[in-house]
């Protein structure tokens, strides 16, 4: 029996090795700096800061692909009690002085900087990157801290800056505040994600990336977690790109099939950020966050985004929240995006509050909630399909020979919007709107569906566009109490059905309180819904059936 157990624990010590001697690296007790600490530890040992002090460090996280080894399923936190913040000083060289491809020791952000944005006579050549904290390991876990990176300029080579850059899959930040530098006409990040394609790189460039590592391993940057954390005070909050993509566009130009990011926000908080996203390849999944107090929007610009149980109000004068576009430049497309149980509350001058150019939106038990007065020109969501991006018709033109194998243009979409069970509030403008603008690059299409929803505004939707395109709108089972309920012009095909034009008599809608656009019980909306159901998000004022019966119930809370 006793041999049995000491080759059943071999077994178990020469499968999980370093479950077993997992190390906890004490800072400042063992290393005076961050980076020391990184430096000496192995794959999966514990970083624990043991004081509040700031640490004004540029720190990089090597990768699998960098050499000499991986600091996989590392992590980095503050002790218990304690509030370490790191800043980027923004000094340390892209490359070191050898040049040589194993000494790079920012990993493979120094070696696009060195190599492929303009070679020895790049001005970035010997600079910092201005990346701040750069992940290049998987599995890491980052808690407790307050990252920032006060560079205003950003690097020399691409004007950027970012407190922290993602390259490696299943980071994870928790309790962490991100802060990079304000508004500025730089691109100036919080937390960025940089995914690249070596294998894709490295065969269009003849072999540019050969002895390097990142030659044989893709970079996609998938599953990164934010969690509980404040993404604050920032020029843009959080962006994701495709270098590699980017890079071969302006090389060749050669089309490539984009890697898609993934990242989770559960539970955060985006305030005073100029913009709050501008994700061209990355699929965000938003759950019970905060958007406020920003100046612009949540910006998408390719892939999917959802959210569920979101909040996103704004300051007097903000132009947008929600805006859905495309960036192909660094890997995006037309945008998806899905809103489940979200409340958009604030001024709406300017565009809208929601915005959808190259994308199509869907809301399902979302309040809308204008808070300005006096102002026609509110939209709470206006769509436009005259409004594509050029590089669409750019990239249809390309012949085959510059089109990696394998990858697929991007292609136009119908710009919509669906809306079903959701209220819609603005007493001196529109509910829905789209514009009508010059044609010179249309949208395959528009359409507009809403069901089971509600509107108190001047115009329910108003849909000027007059061009040839395919238009459809269907609205059915809706209370759409307004001055004019449509005003539609052009070839829209309507399909338009058992609505009616009543006062929803809401218990208290200026406050943006979601219990505000509960409506009093005993009119026409407790049943006009499909399948007799009460309309809006919040039905009638009925006392709430217990939480496993009500759809709505997160809004309740």
């Amino acid at each position: 029996m006793k041999k049995h157990l000491i080759v059943l624990t071999l077994l178990v010590f020469a499968i999980f090795p370093r479950a077993a001697y997992a190390a906890t690296i004490l800072v400042p007790s063992a290393h005076a700096t961050l980076q020391a600490a990184i430096n000496a530890a192995a794959a999966g040992d514990i970083i624990e800061i043991e004081n509040s002090a700031t640490y004004n460090e540029d720190l990089f996280i090597e990768g699998p692909s960098a050499l000499p080894g991986n600091k996989n399923g590392l992590t980095i936190r503050a002790a218990a009690g304690q509030n370490p913040t790191i800043v980027a000083t923004n000094t340390v060289a892209a490359n070191n002085s050898g040049g040589a491809a194993t000494l790079f020791q920012r990993g493979i952000v120094g070696l696009i900087q060195f190599n492929f944005l303009g070679g020895n006579g790049n001005p970035g050549v010997g600079a910092a990157d201005h990346k701040g904290l750069i992940v290049e390991a998987n599995n890491v876990t980052l808690q407790g801290l307050n990252i920032q990176n006060p560079s205003t300029t950003g690097d020399p080579t691409l004007n950027s800056a970012a407190a922290v850059t993602i390259l490696g899959n299943n980071t994870v930040f928790q309790n962490c505040i991100i802060q990079g530098a304000p508004v500025s006409s730089n691109d100036l990040v919080g937390a960025l994600t940089v995914a690249f394609n070596g294998p894709v790189v490295n065969a269009v460039l003849s072999g540019a990336l050969n002895g390097t590592g990142y030659e044989t391993t893709p970079l996609p940057v998938t599953g990164t977690q934010f969690l509980n954390c404040t993404l604050q005070n920032t020029d843009i909050a959080y962006a994701s790109v495709d270098y590699g993509h980017a890079l071969l566009l302006l090389n060749g130009p050669v089309y490539s099939e984009p890697l898609v990011s993934t990242t989770t926000f559960d539970t955060c908080e985006f305030f005073g950020n100029d913009d709050v996203s501008q994700a061209a390849n990355g699929a965000t999944t938003n759950i019970n966050c905060n958007f406020h107090d920003n100046t612009d929007a949540y910006t998408t610009e390719g892939n999917s985004s959802t959210f569920t149980d979101c909040t996103f109000s704004s300051k007097v004068g903000n132009n947008e929240l929600v805006n859905l576009s495309a960036d192909l430049d660094f890997g995006g497309g037309c945008s998806l995006g899905t809103f489940t149980n979200c409340l958009f509350c604030g001024g709406a001058q300017g565009d809208g509050m929601v915005v959808i150019n190259e994308g199509q939106a869907t809301f399902n038990s979302c309040i809308f909630a204008a808070t300005n007065t006096g102002d026609p020109a509110v939209r709470l969501i206006r769509f436009d399909g005259t409004n594509f991006d050029g590089g669409f018709t750019l990239l249809e033109a390309l012949p085959p020979a510059q089109i990696f194998p394998g990858a697929s243009i991007p292609v136009k979409i119908n710009p919509s919007v669906q809306l079903d069970n959701c209220d819609l509030y603005n007493l001196d403008g529109k509910g829905i709107e789209s514009d009508n603008d010059d044609p010179s690059s249309i949208a395959p299409g528009l359409d507009v569906t809403v069901t089971d929803s509600i509107f108190q505004c001047v115009i329910g939707i108003d849909l000027p566009t007059a061009n040839a395109i395919p238009k459809t709108l269907t609205v059915q089972n809706c209370n759409v109490f307004a001055g004019t309920q449509f005003n539609v012009e052009g070839s829209w095909t309507q399909n338009l059905s058992n609505n009616i034009n009543i006062p929803p008599q809401y218990t208290d809608p200026t406050g943006c309180d979601p219990l505000g656009f509960q409506y009093a019980e005993g009119t026409a909306m407790d049943t006009l819904g499909t399948g007799n159901t009460e309309i809006g998000s919040q039905g009638n004022t009925v006392a709430p059936e217990p939480p496993a019966s009500v759809d709505q119930w997160s809004l309740y809370q």
